[in-house]
């Protein structure tokens, strides 16, 4: 009887947390239909055309005022002459200015000619966003209007030069771009960039401060497009490194490069850096050195090509003069992103990683047949103002190779003791890659300014 009575007890206690469990995901799915009916008016696909009406390409946006603003990605509306938003309710308005925009955050704030009419709208958060917190994408994925996703927040990174970027596990892709990301009370904590960190299948957000920080600029849409392919050098900008050499820099986006390959022998504090000529001391090194491109005494080409460093040497962080500063992956990934979605691919586009050619400069490098790559046609070369040169490697066991072929870069960032993050770029190839490689290695270096 007492065992009956013991299993009678257990039973109605599971069935209990049973039905708890029952009631609490029933409340969350009540929770999320109702976030659902709350945003969904206030969502919209973009849809943007050429000087001659013919489509271009789509993506998502959302209201964020009554009188009918609306945000979305910069890199969906960069190319267009004529856009239009169609709501969930079918109804479409042009638009008619740029109130706003910011390349490098990929934003930008339209204004819809609603006429007297008043639209839903989404207010943006304003609290702090916390990992774990549920989440909810409302967009138009390749077109298929006012598709709902969710999932949580993963991360919230900070990228150097940029600030917080939100990670979530929530799909974003093409078309998803412009997406509201709102939290479980209907608020905007993000806007969803397909393009961010492009190839790493990771679902990135642009947070809703970069809107709240968006500056009003109010002109027609063809008014704000881009002018020009050559991205200029900035010559009123140089930096000087502690031997004296002055280097040129060129913007691109938020962004100021040395526009040379650095070629110090001093640090930052008027102290030598070692140079290493001997093949196997270069092999041994676990601490800072550097050299030239086969030992070459030539001073024309030392100014050409600067010098190779270990990463023992960038780790020092006495390579850059005061303001500025070897960069990390992440800022290598911020100038990546922005010469996609601004149209530096070679063919035009604004998704993959097809910069190489624009990044590379018109001379030094070997030629090559193959569409879209640095060797073919290097006329074409060299739209960003990058001027890359190939000024080859130094392996980690000594030997040097592949001048004329191929640019290594290093970053400051470190994956383990052993390896750091580079950046390469070769003749044949279209991309601009990356690469973990031993912190022997012998890679030229550039600077950013701070």
């Amino acid at each position: 009887m007492k065992n009956i009575a013991t299993k009678t007890l257990i039973f109605i206690f599971l069935l209990s947390a049973y039905l708890t469990s029952a009631e609490r995901i029933l409340a969350q799915e009540n929770q999320l239909k109702d976030v659902i009916k709350l945003v969904m008016p206030a969502t919209v696909l973009v849809m943007t055309y050429d000087a001659k009406g013919k489509p271009l390409a789509q993506g998502s946006g959302f209201f964020v005022s009554e009188k009918g603003e609306v945000i979305t990605n910069y890199h969906v509306f960069k190319d267009a002459e004529s856009i239009a938003v169609k709501c969930p309710d079918n109804s479409v308005y042009k638009i008619t200015l740029v109130i706003a925009e910011d390349m490098t955050s990929d934003l930008v704030k339209l204004q819809a000619d609603i006429g007297n009419k008043k639209v839903p709208y989404l207010l943006l958060n304003k609290t702090k966003i916390e990992v774990g917190e549920k989440i909810v994408v409302i967009g138009s994925p390749k077109g298929l209007e006012s598709t709902v996703s969710d999932g949580i927040v993963s991360a919230v990174r900070d990228v150097p030069g940029f600030g917080n970027i939100i990670q979530i596990t929530a799909p974003i892709s093409p078309g998803s771009s412009g997406s509201a990301v709102v939290n479980m009370k209907g608020e905007v904590i993000g806007v969803a960039s397909a393009q961010m960190l492009e190839g790493q299948n990771l679902n990135f957000v642009v947070p809703a401060e970069k809107i709240a920080a968006l500056k009003v600029k109010k002109q027609s849409v063809a008014a704000s497009k881009p002018k020009g392919a050559e991205k200029q050098s900035d010559t009123s900008i140089t930096v000087k490194d502690a031997d004296g050499n002055v280097y040129t820099t060129v913007n691109i986006g938020k962004q100021i490069w040395t526009v040379e390959n650095l070629r110090t022998t001093k640090y930052n504090d008027g102290s030598a850096i070692p140079l290493v000529t001997d093949g196997t001391a270069w092999k041994a090194l676990i601490t800072p050195g550097y050299c030239y491109y086969n030992n070459t005494t030539n001073a024309e080409s030392i100014k050409r090509y600067g010098a190779l460093y270990n990463w023992y040497a960038v780790d020092t962080k006495k390579l850059a003069p005061k303001g500025w500063h070897v960069p990390t992956d992440a800022e290598w990934i911020i100038l990546e992103n922005y010469l996609i979605t601004n149209g530096y691919n070679w063919d035009g586009t604004t998704t993959d990683n097809k910069i190489a050619k624009s990044m590379a400069a018109k001379t030094d490098w070997k030629t090559d047949t193959g569409r879209g790559t640095i060797g073919n046609d290097l006329s074409k070369n060299n739209r960003s103002g990058f001027s890359a040169l190939p000024g080859g490697y130094r392996v980690d066991f000594g030997p040097f190779g592949n001048i004329g072929d191929l640019g290594l870069w290093w970053s400051a960032s470190e994956i383990d003791a052993s390896s750091a993050f580079s950046r390469n770029l070769v003749y044949d190839n279209v991309r601009l890659l990356s690469y973990d490689l031993t912190k022997s290695c012998g890679f030229s270096v550039r600077l950013l300014r701070d």
